[in-house]
């Protein structure tokens, strides 16, 4: 499976109990916020693994393969701003606390219009 999300931290290692996380800045322009976020996104592979004489699958090896690219780079059409900017504005309020991206979320859907060419939509969040 693929896992996506949009981070202040340029690093690899974001795992919660060796690193703190990494604050959003407090800009209000989203060029700069852009300007310092990165899109991270994440391979993760689960592979069954035989223990003997047991059923098979009672052990499992996962795999993750992490991609990470500043975001001003990653988005380079339009169509991939318009794209983005509708998966941001269409999740719920537990996704964005879960990601992190409530507070960072309209200056990045204003960025994200404006790479589009396209007006800014509602944020579509589900109850």
């Amino acid at each position: 499976r693929f896992v996506w999300t949009l981070t202040a931290a340029p690093t690899y290692d974001q795992h919660p109990l060796r690193k703190p996380a990494t604050p959003w800045p407090e800009t209000t322009d989203p060029q700069q916020l852009a300007q310092q976020c990165f899109l991270r996104v994440e391979r993760q592979t689960f592979l069954p693994l035989a223990d003997g004489p047991g059923p098979a699958g009672a052990h499992t090896l996962f795999t993750i393969r992490v991609q990470l690219a500043p975001l001003v780079q990653a988005v380079r059409s339009p169509e991939q701003a318009q794209r983005l900017h509708e998966a941001l504005g269409s999740m719920t309020p537990a996704v964005l606390e879960y990601k992190n991206l409530g507070a960072v979320r309209e200056r990045l859907l204003r960025w994200l219009a404006g790479r589009s060419g396209a007006p800014p939509l509602a944020p579509t969040a589900l109850p």
